[in-house]
């Protein structure tokens, strides 16, 4: 009897022992799924968070298109009007060349005219003297 007694009284110990490891046991689960409860909540919240800045990325993709489109198009029209300011600056060249040789050729009508009346005045002092 006393070896059952003792017996008994080791298996009472041994599931005592039993008893404290699965309450630890237990805790420590709760306290895993706690955590893995706060970590779902954070991954849902970061999902939440991707699909927002996915959406923000295709609107900035999007708006980044458009300004690409804009800028093409402002830089085909600066080609444009480089290409007509281009054409405006040859015709001012020319237009001044022009006018340059028109002076030098008055310039030379005059001097010839100069020399002329130099000439005639000379030939009428010369007639007038006989």
């Amino acid at each position: 009897m006393e070896a059952l007694t003792a017996t008994v009284k080791l298996l009472t110990e041994a599931l005592a022992q039993i008893a404290g490891s699965l309450t630890t046991v237990t805790q420590k689960l709760e306290e895993t799924a706690k955590a893995l409860f706060t970590t779902a909540q954070s991954l849902a919240s970061t999902k939440e968070l991707l699909a927002s800045t996915r959406t923000e990325l295709s609107t900035t993709i999007e708006e980044l298109a458009s300004t690409k489109k804009e800028l093409t198009s402002a830089n085909q029209s600066l080609a444009s009007t480089k290409e007509e300011y281009e054409q405006i600056a040859s015709a001012l060249q020319r237009s001044k060349k022009d006018a340059i040789e028109m002076l030098k050729a008055q310039i030379a009508s005059r001097n010839e005219d100069i020399v002329i009346a130099g000439k005639a005045r000379g030939y009428s002092d010369y007639t007038s003297q006989w």
